[in-house]
């Protein structure tokens, strides 16, 4: 377990050296240090074993029920003799290049740091879904945020042949054209979001007897695994700490901040808020929060953006919050241990 926190240490030494000085080479090591363990798991990450049978049954044509653009790249690898290690490699290196490739420079440490600690395990678990939420920093960053909205809207529906979530970004990346948040809303919101808490069961109901009913999502109502039961890591010390580092991230942006890429953030994080407090009830509703992750890296970026004296100190507290909660879940068992092809 220890392999976590050395590939995170220099993984963001190598970014600090990058960001403080034109040496490419340090950016290549920082993301080297966090793609080869990625690329040579084994056995690592909930789904491994069902991504590892997807591939057997493409290499046999045994029709699948999935996304044809992950099957292809299953078919694709394996007509060119390779297995399903080189399909762990492929979207691996696709996830992390298509983030660490919108990092700005200037704050290039700060959103590694962000990467490692939030994003990086949900790697291992949802190969499909990370990178389509990688892809989706990626047009935002060099499309959306550069007006070329339709382009963005194109590509964002290609990658729904991977993940079905690619639907999701077009219609947010449309709302984020018309809907700007001011300081005072995004307020007034997170503080109405706390009181979905205690309702969150009552409006699960809602959506599933109404909204849902009678889709293929209605199934999830009535599930036993994970995804129809409240989330377990979300319980106890780690699910308040988790609240109060969203409550540390959304606060400069609220007194502060008053521009586009601001509202943005407060945005992307009342949406991790509002999912992750129905997953409280419903385990499914974590993978919606999880789609907005790469808001972290956004809210980063404004706050050290941000000319308040306190900036510093906000800092040290996100990050010693994020390693509490991370190493906390590290030793409760909920970040697997780490294995490799070579045994």
């Amino acid at each position: 377990m220890l392999i976590y926190p050395l590939i995170f240490g220099f993984s963001i030494l190598f970014a600090y050296q990058y960001s403080n000085t034109n040496k490419k080479y340090f950016q290549k090591l920082s993301f080297l240090m966090l793609f080869l363990p990625a690329a040579f798991r084994y056995q690592v990450g909930v789904d491994f074993n069902a991504y590892s049978n997807i591939f057997e049954y493409t290499a046999n044509g045994i029709p699948v029920l999935m996304e044809p653009g992950y099957l292809l790249i299953n078919y694709i690898v394996y007509k060119m003799g390779g297995t399903f290690q080189v399909v762990v490699a492929f979207m691996s290196f696709s996830t992390l290049y298509f983030a660490f490739a919108s990092f700005p420079k200037k704050h290039y440490h700060h959103c590694v740091a962000l990467f490692s600690l939030v994003f990086y395990q949900w790697t291992y678990t949802t190969l499909r879904q990370m990178l389509v939420v990688s892809f989706a920093y990626y047009c935002y960053v060099h499309l959306f945020l550069n007006k070329k909205y339709f382009k963005s809207y194109i590509l964002l529906g290609v990658a729904s042949f991977i993940h079905l979530s690619g639907f999701l970004y077009i219609i947010v990346f449309a709302a984020l054209r018309r809907v700007t948040l001011n300081r005072l809303s995004g307020f007034y919101i997170f503080i109405g979001s706390l009181f979905l808490i205690p309702f969150g069961s009552s409006l699960i109901e809602f959506i599933f007897s109404v909204l849902l009913s009678g889709t293929k999502y209605d199934v999830y109502q009535s599930m036993t695994t994970p995804s129809g039961q409240a989330a377990e890591a979300s319980t106890g010390l780690g699910r308040v700490l988790r609240f109060i580092i969203y409550f540390l991230f959304l606060l400069p942006l609220i007194i502060y901040s008053d521009n586009k890429q601001s509202s943005h953030g407060i945005i992307f994080m009342l949406l991790i808020i509002i999912f992750d407090i129905l997953a409280q009830h419903m385990g499914v509703f974590s993978r919606i929060s999880r789609a907005f992750l790469f808001g972290y890296f956004v809210i980063i970026i404004a706050i050290v953006n941000g000319k308040s004296r306190y900036r510093q100190v906000l800092l040290t507290l996100l990050y010693v919050g994020l390693s509490v909660l991370f190493f906390g879940n590290m030793l409760n068992g909920v970040n697997l241990p780490y294995r490799t092809i070579f045994g």
